[in-house]
């Protein structure tokens, strides 16, 4: 195998001559006070009326902003800059630049010619001439270049602080939170970096200033339509944080590939970048404002992603429909036939020649193999040698991006998820449920659901949905809606097997230990899928798609590069929608695209330099920002007592406490202060008139709350008053004589009320002389919410009215919730999130820190309180009933559904000694009500029956 990149084909003429390059300037801004900000953050500088050489271009006034289509020429970077930035003195005043450079950075190349097709006057594959009779190209590429994007980043400070996350990311031996927690990164630091053949004295990443990078590839259609695309080509940079790394502000467009057909040879449009890329593994000059130094700075490439006909243009291979589809392992695929009696190739696991592989343990493709086989295809004589070639091993040449030393193939280019499960698997099997998957009936299976069950659910057009849409409806509403909807539970027990290793997938963190599980899980699930819906009948396996092969390498990929969220495409469906909403030419769709996309560029390394983020921004929605929470920080009321929450406006109206509030707070301290408070103390206690506030932000990540009772719901809003809290209930309220066990419950209910309590001074909840103690208390109308945790999936659900309301204090809210009806039940959605921590006594070792944690949101005191001195310092009351809850009677003839294994229901703490039942808490210290009988499987811990 060589050293360097193969040869080109000897039929393709070689442009041997350097890049050369037409420069524009940015077009004048009509926004007086975003130029007066840029005078008052730096003086401008005075070059005169100079125009500007680049090495191996035309000179090109920087007065001239409209250049003619054919003097357009191929566009390069700043190539040949050096990266020996010892001897350079910083300059404050030019940052650290010269004033040639100065200028340079702030102009963008507009044009592209394609490298090595440069001098084809035919295009090689349709044999299109290039030029129309008028002499001018039938589409133009615009490339912008990366590196004058990317030092535009070390030019402002914020920018700067920000991407300091992974230089400070420390990383775990037991939790895969990141890429930088992955075997790739790992295997990166540890090996040098190549450069045209030549090894390097430096490793990767081994300077806290560079840059981590991936390609994100998709098609978009301007105009809603299939036949018609184009291609952006998307960076985002790992360096920033995990929450605001896909934000538009953060990610940069190098170029829109035009339509209106996908390209042919995808990587011939990438040579412009990739050639800056070998530029950065090399190192370019740039200047770090924070530190007022000049530096070298180096990137690299750590994944490319998108959907399965991007990646396989990308890494040169045959693709899905080829003898072998897979770009991870070698598996053959079999004929089949399709809906329209074409035929097309499928890889199921199961094959009746006995010609099947073991899931356990497929051959995986490695990098050697890989270029060796596409170096073998390059080196063919002729074509026929070639396809033959092509077919018998599934590569069908070498991507460009093997110049660079990062590139691992395919490590580097993982199963991409949201293409893969929300866009094709679950549509598959909506469609399958419903007998309209290319007209295959159930067969020997009984999964069919009614289409009057099913338009029961909801009658939301499916042409409507996105992959968000369907992500939200498989993890949230569906486990809920097609409980007990299936004719058989083995369905749906199926279904959710499919969620919940996709939420282990997805999560913030995988816990390393379970990836053999995980693996196991989809391997069985595969499995499963073949024998329901494949039956192992050559006619139905039109249902094994090459995605439900890739489901196998879904472990792989969290292995090499980290949790699914680091490269699945919704950053890129969100920029398509981005450029999408610009296109205001019908006529040249594509040229206006570019131009967009350009002048956004041109405006980001303006924001960058001028630190103007709040005056130039793009792609902004009615989503929180982060100017709106520090407006939040700035103008909330925030309490020392009650840390991670902010109590927003309104507050102008004083909440006027009822006889029966006033007796659920007289309740809710005597319970925490463990007093008795009849009537006329509770008026001595409990002012009239309290101050409430409207709204609550749990920080960090949290929720903005409403309070009902002060908000009224608009007909067409989103209810967020639901929530989640905890509580501590005694386990053994049962047994009067028994020492208490209290434990947290998690209850859901409706927020009517927040509102401030000052405590009396020299009473019995305040006995020393301070008055300016206080709680901050809700007033929560309880659901009787039923959780059941049978069927491997646990849901919760509640039917009826509201209790009539508990005073809790505000700490014990955790989350806003949802709800979704469904005739006379409400299914409760609560999104449980994870957050995690770092021990600082032994770094790299997480500790799990749940929402539902109220260590996360309450202080650890100095001392370990006594038992007495807990119960006042937890603001989660103890709650315990003042005589023998009675238990609910078993009905008398139980149905099978009913008789449910008592082993099946939720036990979270470990604490199941006979009935489950005993830890359903008492409504409000004086008993139980009976359970509903519908559906009565043995409530669950916390189920909270009131």
């Amino acid at each position: 195998m060589p050293d360097l990149f193969p040869p080109e084909p000897e039929d393709i003429d070689h442009d041997t001559e350097p890049y050369h390059s037409e420069l524009e300037t940015i077009p004048e801004l009509n926004l007086t006070h975003i130029w007066e900000q840029v005078m008052r953050a730096r003086s401008p500088l005075d070059l005169g009326d100079q125009e500007l050489r680049s090495e191996g271009s035309r000179s090109h006034s920087t007065h001239t902003s409209k250049t003619p289509l054919d003097s357009l020429e191929l566009g390069g970077s700043d190539s040949d800059e050096s990266a020996d930035v010892d001897n350079v003195e910083y300059d404050p005043a030019t940052y650290g630049l010269p004033p040639e450079s100065f200028i340079r950075e702030q102009l963008l190349v507009k044009v592209a010619k394609l490298g090595y097709l440069a001098n084809l006057n035919d295009c090689p594959y349709c044999h299109s001439p290039r030029l129309d009779p008028s002499g001018r190209p039938y589409s133009i590429f615009q490339h912008i270049p990366l590196i004058p994007q990317l030092r535009a980043l070390f030019r402002n400070r914020a920018t700067f602080l920000k991407m300091l996350y992974w230089s400070e990311f420390q990383r775990s031996g037991t939790h895969v939170r990141d890429v930088f927690d992955a075997v790739l990164y790992e295997l990166l630091c540890a090996t040098r970096v190549v450069v045209d053949g030549v090894e390097q004295p430096y490793r990767h990443f081994e300077d806290f200033q560079e840059l981590a990078l991936a390609i994100a590839l998709d098609g978009m259609g301007p105009f809603k339509r299939q036949n018609h695309s184009c291609w952006p080509i998307l960076i985002i940079i790992y360096n920033f944080p995990p929450e605001i790394r896909t934000h538009l502000s953060n990610m940069i467009c190098t170029g829109v590939i035009p339509g209106p057909h996908s390209p042919k040879d995808l990587n011939s449009f990438l040579q412009p970048l990739i050639d800056e890329l070998v530029e950065l593994s090399r190192g370019v000059e740039a200047v770090d404002v924070v530190n007022e130094e000049v530096f070298a700075l180096r990137a690299h490439i750590l994944a490319a992603f998108g959907d399965l006909p991007a990646i396989a243009k990308l890494m040169e291979f045959v693709g899905h429909n080829g003898r072998f589809p897979c770009r991870l392992c070698k598996i053959m695929s079999i004929l089949g036939r399709t809906a329209k009696n074409a035929s097309h190739l499928y890889c199921p696991l199961h094959r009746s020649d006995d010609t099947g592989l073991d899931p356990y343990e497929l051959p995986l493709r490695t990098h050697e193999e890989c270029l060796k086989d596409g170096y073998d295809v390059l080196r063919a004589p002729n074509d026929t040698v070639r396809a033959d070639l092509a077919t018998d091993c599934g590569i069908k040449g070498v991507t460009l991006l093997a110049k660079l030393s990062s590139i691992r193939i395919p490590d580097s280019f993982p199963v991409e998820a949201m293409h893969l499960v929300w866009i094709n698997l679950i549509p598959q099997l909506a469609d399958l449920w419903r007998e309209k998957f290319n007209g295959i009936d159930s067969g020997f299976e009984d999964y069919l659901i009614n289409a009057l069950v099913w338009n029961s659910m909801g009658d939301i057009n499916r042409s409507h949905f996105t992959a968000e849409s369907w992500s939200r409806w498989a993890t949230h509403a569906a486990p809920n809606l097609l409980r007990r909807r299936f004719m058989d539970l083995r369905y749906y027990i199926h279904f959710v097997c499919l969620v919940n290793l996709m939420n282990k997938c997805t999560d913030h963190a995988v816990d390393r230990s379970e990836l053999p599980a995980i693996r196991r899980g989809f391997i069985e699930w595969v499995e499963d899928f073949e024998q329901i819906y494949y039956q192992h009948d050559p006619e139905r396996i039109q249902v094994c798609t090459t995605n439900i092969h890739y489901l196998l390498h879904i472990v792989d990929s969290i292995e090499r590069l980290g949790p699914l969220p680091g490269y699945w495409a919704f950053p890129m469906e969100q920029y398509c929608s981005f450029i999408g909403a610009s296109v205001k030419s019908r006529r040249f769709p594509y040229a206006n695209i570019a131009r967009r996309v350009c002048d956004v560029a041109q405006l980001c390394i303006i924001r960058e330099i001028y630190d103007l983020r709040n005056m130039i921004s793009f792609g902004q929605t009615r989503a929180s920002t982060e100017e709106d929470l520090k407006t939040e920080m700035r103008e909330g009321d925030k309490f020392e007592n009650y840390p991670n929450r902010i109590f927003l406006t309104p507050w102008a109206e004083a909440l006027t406490v009822t006889p029966e509030l006033r007796a659920q707070i007289s309740k809710y301290l005597a319970t925490t202060y463990e007093v008795r408070i009849g009537k006329k103390l509770a008026l001595e206690l409990i002012p009239d008139t309290l101050q409430q506030w409207g709204r609550m932000r749990i920080t960090q990540g949290g929720n903005l709350i409403q309070a009902r009772g002060y908000h009224k719901l608009r007909w067409d809003g989103r209810d967020a008053s639901f929530v989640r809290y905890e509580l501590l209930a005694d386990r053994l309220a049962h047994l009067p004589r028994a020492t208490p066990d209290f434990v947290p419950t998690s209850y859901y209910g409706q927020l009517q009320y927040l509102f401030k309590l000052p405590l009396k001074p020299e009473s019995v909840v305040n006995p020393s002389k301070d008055g300016s103690k206080y709680l901050i208390l809700a007033f929560i109308l309880e659901a009787p919410v039923v959780i059941e945790d049978a069927y491997e999936y646990r849901v919760t659900w509640y039917e009826g009215k509201l209790g009539s309301g508990e005073v809790v204090d505000a700490l014990t809210i955790q989350c806003a919730i949802g709800r979704i009806q469904d005739n006379k039940r409400w299914w409760i959605i609560d999104r449980i999130y994870t957050c995690y921590a770092l021990d600082e006594q032994s770094p790299g070792n997480p500790t799990l820190i749940h929402a539902s944690d109220p260590s996360a949101q309450i202080r650890t005191p100095q001392i370990s309180p006594t038992p007495d001195e807990e119960c006042k310092s937890d603001p989660r009351p103890r709650i315990r009933p003042l005589r023998k809850c009675p238990t609910p009677k078993k009905p008398k003839n139980p149905t099978p559904e009913q008789k449910s294994d008592p082993s099946r229901n939720s036990d979270p703490w470990g604490l199941q000694t006979s009935d489950p039942r005993e830890k359903v808490r008492p409504s409000r210290g004086f008993g139980f009500k009976k359970p509903n009988p519908i559906r009565n499987n043995p409530p669950a811990p916390g189920s909270g029956f009131s």
